[in-house]
């Protein structure tokens, strides 16, 4: 039997991660984005609780976050007067967070998950619907693209995507 075939819809940080867990997990792993190219640019995730295991499990992604991490020390409040009302401040300590992450992947992390997990990349996809089959996943993509069947398909697009809505009608 063939590795099983998986589609990741949305490569930021949830699709690469996942590309790269399912890689190593012998999946073929497709990834999808409706963006022309890989999308690096954007709000900077904290990493948090599990994902800090998650992280580690990674062979030098704890590094590679820190050296890139923004380096957000502190989040103060300010009064309308510009006078600080509170200040609080990162802890420190990965496994016991504050409101300030201390841990925060950005656009660099999402080019090396994306590579680790060498997934087969198409851009300017998007999903224009699916339907689950006894055993596989049939994809209908838009812009006249052929359609495929896939025997995993994980969603990483967002909670508000059009594309994930597909799957929870």
């Amino acid at each position: 039997m063939s590795n099983p075939h998986a589609l990741i819809v949305g490569c930021s940080v949830a699709g690469s991660t996942a590309a790269y867990w399912l890689s190593r997990a012998a999946f073929n792993v497709t990834v999808i984005e409706r963006f022309p190219h890989l999308r690096v640019g954007g709000q900077a995730v904290d990493i948090r609780t599990c994902g800090v295991s998650v992280m580690r499990k990674m062979p030098g992604m704890e590094a590679r976050v820190r050296q890139y991490s923004t380096g957000e020390q502190a989040l103060t409040i300010m009064c309308d007067d510009r006078q600080p009302f509170g200040v609080i401040r990162a802890t420190g300590n990965a496994e016991q967070q504050s409101l300030v992450a201390s841990l925060e992947q950005g656009e660099e992390e999402v080019q090396i998950l994306f590579a680790n997990g060498r997934p087969a990349a198409m851009y300017d996809f998007v999903v224009a619907s699916l339907e689950q089959g006894e055993e596989q996943v049939q994809i209908m993509f838009a812009n006249g693209r052929p359609a495929a069947m896939y025997d995993f398909v994980v969603a990483c697009d967002g909670a508000t995507s059009k594309d994930t809505c597909h799957g929870f009608r």
